[in-house]
This record gives structure tokens, sequence and C-alpha cells, in this order.
């Protein structure tokens, strides 16, 4: 997670949850599956970032 929040925070090196939602808008668009996304895919980390950021963030 250190490592994705680094690469979706702003310039300043703060991340918030409208960083990982342009980042997620900026995802292509994948069909859905009947497992749901992959546990490796990008939407996955970025859903897995946020969980983070609401948790530990202030």
């Amino acid at each position: 997670m250190p490592g994705l929040a680094r690469q979706v925070a702003g310039d300043d090196g703060m991340l918030t949850a409208r960083h990982i939602g342009d980042a997620a808008a900026g995802l292509a668009p994948t069909p859905p599956t009947p497992t749901g996304d992959p546990e490796d895919g990008a939407a996955q980390q970025l859903k897995k970032l946020w969980h983070t950021l609401l948790a530990f963030g202030s």
C-alpha cells in the first residue's frame, strides 16, 4: 500500500479520497465477472487503499 499511496497522492504528498477517486476514474473499464474484481487488479488495490485511508487517515 505505501507504494501505491505515493503514486496516487498529490504533488504535496497528501493522499485524499479525491486522489484515489481520480486514479480509479482513470482505469480502463472492465466487464463485470461473477467473482468480482481480481484480487491483484488495479481497481481492487485502489479499493484497499481507500479502506486503509478511512481506517488510518486523519
